[in-house]
Parts: C-alpha cells; sequence; structure tokens
C-alpha cells in the first residue's frame, strides 16, 4: 500500500527520531490490517491531515463514510479514546472503533469537514468557546486523564527550550535564557536554522498549495520568507503533470525581488 505523509505530519515524524521511523514504516502494514480487522476500505490519506496523526477517509462496509486516524505514539493522545467514549457525540465525532493501545481510531466523519483554519481568528476562536461549553463533562472517578492545567504548564516550561528563537513572546524566551536553558548569543539565525527539518536543504524557490485553500498552515514558515507561492484547487491526489506544468508556467511569470525594490516601480510611483 502506498500512503501518503503530508509535509507537516512528516516534520512530526522527523522530531520523534527512531520511534517515528519505526512508525511510518509499519504504517502501510498497520493499515492494511485495520482495513481487515475493521471490514473497511480506506482511502487516499488526507494532504491536509493531523500534525502528529495519519488520517484518511474509509469507506466502511455498509457503504456509510468514516475517518480512520492512526496517531504516533506520544503521551497526549493516549487516552483519546476513552474521551471520546466519555463525550458520546457532544461537540465531538463518534468513535467507532479503537485499536489497543488507543493510537488507532476509526472515527464518524464530519461533512463538510471545514476546519477553523479556514475561518478569520475571530470566527475561530467563537466557535472554539461555543464548543469548549458543550464538551464539559465531569470524568468518572479514576479516569486516567491529565489536568490541562498540567499540560499548561509543561508546554511553558518545555515550548521556549526547545524552540528558541521561534516567535513567542520576549518574555518567554528571556525565561529559558534566565533558566540557563539558552544562551542569548547562541539565538542566531544560523542556530534555529539549524534545527529545522530542512536544515542544509536551499529555501524553496516555488510552493505549489493544493485543496482549493489558501493558507499555508505553519508549513515551512520560516523557509518560505522568499518563496512563491501558486495556489490551486485539484487535491493533492489528483495532482498531475498538467497542475505542475501550469503552476511552474506561473512562477516563471513572477518578477522575483527577494524583499528589494524594483527600480522601475519605484520610478512609476514617484
Amino acid at each position: 500500500m502506498n500512503v501518503f505523509i503530508p509535509a507537516f505530519l512528516q516534520q512530526h515524524i522527523d522530531q520523534f527520531g527512531d520511534v517515528g521511523a519505526q512508525w511510518l514504516a509499519h504504517l502501510p502494514q498497520h493499515v492494511a490490517a485495520l482495513e481487515e480487522e475493521w471490514g473497511c476500505q480506506v482511502g487516499p490519506g488526507f494532504d491536509h491531515g493531523g500534525a502528529v496523526s495519519w488520517v484518511a477517509p474509509v469507506e466502511l462496509g455498509d457503504g456509510s463514510e468514516a475517518v480512520l486516524k492512526i496517531g504516533l505514539p506520544q503521551e497526549q493522545a493516549r487516552f483519546e479514546a476513552q474521551a471520546l467514549r466519555c463525550l458520546d457525540g457532544r461537540g465531538a465525532v463518534r468513535l467507532l472503533q479503537a485499536s489497543d493501545d488507543g493510537f488507532s481510531l476509526l472515527l464518524e466523519r464530519c461533512l463538510p469537514g471545514t476546519d477553523l483554519w479556514s475561518l478569520s481568528i475571530e470566527e475561530g476562536n467563537a466557535v472554539a468557546c461555543r464548543m469548549l461549553s458543550r464538551m464539559w463533562r465531569e470524568s468518572d472517578p479514576g479516569a486516567p486523564f491529565m489536568p490541562l492545567s498540567d499540560f499548561v504548564a509543561h508546554w511553558w516550561d518545555d515550548l521556549p527550550r526547545l524552540t528558541a528563537g521561534a516567535e513567542y513572546e520576549a518574555e518567554v524566551v528571556a525565561e529559558a535564557v534566565a533558566r540557563g536553558e539558552a544562551q542569548p548569543e547562541d539565538l542566531t539565525e544560523d542556530l534555529f536554522a539549524g534545527h529545522l527539518s530542512t536544515a542544509g536543504s536551499s529555501p524553496p524557490d516555488l510552493i505549489i498549495r493544493t485543496s482549493g485553500e489558501r493558507r499555508i498552515s505553519n508549513f515551512l514558515l520560516w523557509e518560505a520568507a522568499y518563496a512563491e507561492f501558486v495556489f490551486q484547487d485539484v487535491f493533492w491526489p489528483d495532482f498531475g503533470p498538467a497542475e505542475l506544468k501550469a503552476a511552474v508556467d506561473e512562477y516563471q511569470r513572477r518578477k522575483r525581488r527577494y524583499g528589494g525594490a524594483d527600480v522601475s516601480d519605484v520610478l512609476a510611483t514617484g
């Protein structure tokens, strides 16, 4: 089975090291085994799927639609199946099946499936707030869920250290420096670029965004500073030679200035 891996997911797989490499190598076999066990047919993976999960549409034996989600083994997702059972469709998709380890889920499919990234920040936040009130539940005594406050504390401590120099507020990075987890003179552009998954590669000249979206979803933000973007309505599995030629033709018509100003443009505007 040929399993398509979105670039954003590949970045996170690389961050998992040997565990991520083993997960990726076993993924085609795992998908095939779940198809047989759960009596479903799995389609090509979504090109806009999760950051730490492989996500694909599924057709069940009765012809209905569902979604298969296979996550990287991580603590935050360990009890996702239990949480979905607790919610039982109230503010979240319903859980249809789950693997013993809890990292492979067969889920109800939401259509049309519009994600919050397609909305403005204000609209997206408003939807999220309404959903949170619907999703609030008192968990059963002894439930394995970690309090959100503990997760936030963990993220607050680790994010500045793991990604020093990224787009965090200055005081957050300053705290990492104050704790001795980073030195001020070390926070350089070269250091940051050297810790990216693309370290050692040239920045992209052209980025093609498929599926009709007009955003890049946090993809190659640093490397794409001077890249040219071409947006196409075709979905990634249908992307072929004609679409590639159209993108390259569009790129060749661009006038690249790498952040500078064109003399003729300056003269024309006075």
